[in-house]
């Protein structure tokens, strides 16, 4: 199997003007004749689009363009490239959303400079684990000492507690 084609080094990353992403739905939910509604989780790994812009000048356009032309056979492959989300800025897999992948506005044409917009599909957007997740639940209170208070009280205090 081939290397997945990786985001250029020689190309910005998204400018933030214009960034961002929504989970697509990940939840089925069933209309009951009475009573609640029934509510399921589909799948864990849940598509996410994020709308990106990048800004080039006359010859990173060019280098971009060959990119998806060559490297992503006009959009058809999946890459690699750096996002930004609530955990910073991660390496995902991505693919161009839509056909044609993208559209190009010239900004400036003094300076050469051009906007690229598209939107990306991925499936990889990275989410707090769960060992950095629990400690930010609980807030203020120590780990630890919680650990150690539900420890002592599973091992030392209910055994030795009189039955009623």
């Amino acid at each position: 199997m081939a290397d997945i084609p990786k985001w250029p080094a020689g190309l910005p990353r998204p400018v933030s003007n214009g960034y961002g992403y929504q989970r697509k739905p990940s939840v089925a939910r069933t209309e009951m004749d009475a009573g609640n509604t029934r509510s399921r989780r589909r799948f864990r790994t849940v598509p996410t689009w994020v709308s990106v812009t990048w800004a080039f000048t006359r010859q990173q356009l060019a280098l971009f363009e060959a990119f998806v032309h060559y490297d992503l056979d006009d959009g058809a492959v999946s890459f690699e490239t750096p996002l930004a989300s609530s955990q910073g800025l991660s390496q995902v897999r991505a693919e161009f959303k839509d056909d044609p992948p993208y559209s190009v506005s010239l900004v400036a044409s003094s300076l050469g400079l051009w906007t690229v917009s598209a939107q990306l599909k991925t499936t990889e957007m990275p989410v707090m684990s769960m060992f950095d997740y629990f400690p930010a639940y609980i807030g203020e209170l120590n780990f630890m000492a919680t650990a150690d208070a539900l420890s002592n009280a599973i091992h030392v205090v209910r055994p030795g507690a009189s039955p009623e």
